[in-house]
């Protein structure tokens, strides 16, 4: 196998990168699979106040973070472009008494979403010498869910990895 690699470091979201990756070099052999695997990563910081209002309450905390990609290549392009790759992190439901603040995702280190392709459609587009490169974008959603919040607040850095495996003989 033969192996190529591209890492990003996490950005305020929302993020625009991108990366090269090399294609398959027909010098090594025949190409008979390729597989593309894209890394979101991110590191979150959210909380929840509660207000002053008597009894203990139910809250949650839930952030999206979509990471849509295109390529420079087409054919792969037609491949990756149609659904996002997602990292969602949840926090434990659980209850909180009034006037009080909860931290949900104190430096969630390590939150990723992977997501492999299959490019086997395409081995004849990713033989070559030269390169191709992967864009991606990223679109954060974030909802707190509950009754009696005062104020939630939570933000974000990200970014993502792609790396290419290439399979010959």
């Amino acid at each position: 196998t033969s192996t190529s690699t591209f890492t990003n470091a996490n950005e305020s979201v929302e993020f625009t990168q991108s990366g090269v990756l090399n294609q398959f070099s027909p010098g090594l052999g025949t190409l008979v699979s390729a597989v593309l695997t894209i890394t979101v990563h991110a590191i979150v910081d959210g909380s929840v106040t509660r207000d002053a209002t008597a009894g203990s309450f139910t809250i949650n905390q839930t952030i999206g973070i979509d990471c849509n990609l295109t390529s420079d290549l087409s054919p792969l392009d037609s491949l990756i472009n149609a659904t996002p790759v997602t990292l969602t992190m949840a926090g434990s439901a659980f209850s909180m008494a009034a006037s009080t603040t909860h931290t949900f995702f104190s430096s969630a280190a390590g939150s990723v979403a992977d997501s492999s392709t299959d490019l086997s459609g395409i081995l004849s587009d990713l033989t070559g010498t030269g390169t191709f490169t992967i864009y991606g974008g990223s679109a954060t959603g974030a909802s707190t869910s509950g009754t009696h919040i005062s104020s939630a607040t939570n933000s974000e850095v990200a970014g993502f990895d792609a790396s290419i495996t290439y399979t010959y003989t």
